[in-house]
């Protein structure tokens, strides 16, 4: 990763010179979200470009302002995708805390909902759910950066983190690497994939067992209603 300064500007109040309109290019936060990539290019066509059409540069504290912004709608908005894809009577716990790469303040990742577990010798632990703007390989390695700065790029991310109480501090939370695969409980782009690795997690079973289940549920019910219609 280039070790230059990062520079920040509004790209809504450039000027247009193409004669097709201008994508936006989102980089994550609410892209996955329906809805959103017009919403933006709406206000977009509301801006007028400056004179001349020079580059509006913002300070990196309004780029992490804005960043922040979105996910914490990010946070909102997936806590309720999350919970409506929920088996019946399976709720989740909302969490929500928002966190900016360190140096790249239009990088971030926030968390929406949590689900509490048990080890099998009965000690409790914590799988809080995550959506992150960019796609990186994550290090649960003690003294690691979590994200390898390295690997950052384009894109989006869902991925679960397994955390444990810290013994030497009570009042707090440690990432534990006995969980899965090193504390992280699953990574995906998919946020279907991301929901049937939450469902998995909360209740045990898988999403393609509980389809299933619900098929056979519904195919029971069609089966009594027409037996009292006889």
């Amino acid at each position: 990763m280039s070790k230059s300064p990062v520079r920040y500007y509004d790209s809504t109040k450039e000027r247009v010179v193409q004669t097709v309109p201008q994508e936006f290019d989102l980089a994550g936060p609410t892209q996955w979200l329906k809805g959103e990539q017009d919403r933006l290019a709406e206000i977009a066509s509301q801006s007028a470009p400056p004179a001349g059409g020079k580059r509006h540069y913002i300070t990196p504290a309004l780029a992490a302002a804005l960043t922040e912004g979105f996910l914490g709608k990010v946070s909102t908005e997936a806590y309720k995708y999350f919970v409506s894809g929920m088996p019946q009577q399976y709720e989740l716990l909302r969490h929500h805390d928002v966190r900016l790469v360190e140096k790249l303040p239009h990088l971030g990742y926030c968390s929406f909902a949590a689900i509490r577990k048990q080890k099998p010798d009965g000690s409790p632990y914590v799988v809080r759910l995550h959506f992150a703007n960019f796609n990186a390989r994550i290090d649960t390695t003690p003294g690691a950066t979590f994200f390898d700065a390295g690997s950052i790029n384009r894109g989006a991310m869902f991925f679960g983190v397994a955390f444990c109480p810290d013994a030497n501090n009570p009042q707090s939370v440690m990432i534990d690497r006995s969980i899965h695969h090193s504390g992280i409980s699953f990574i995906t782009t998919d946020p279907g994939k991301a929901l049937d690795a939450a469902i998995a997690l909360r209740t045990g079973v898988s999403a393609d067992e509980w389809r299933k289940m619900a098929v056979q549920k519904l195919a029971e019910q069609s089966r009594a209603v027409a037996k009292r219609a006889a």
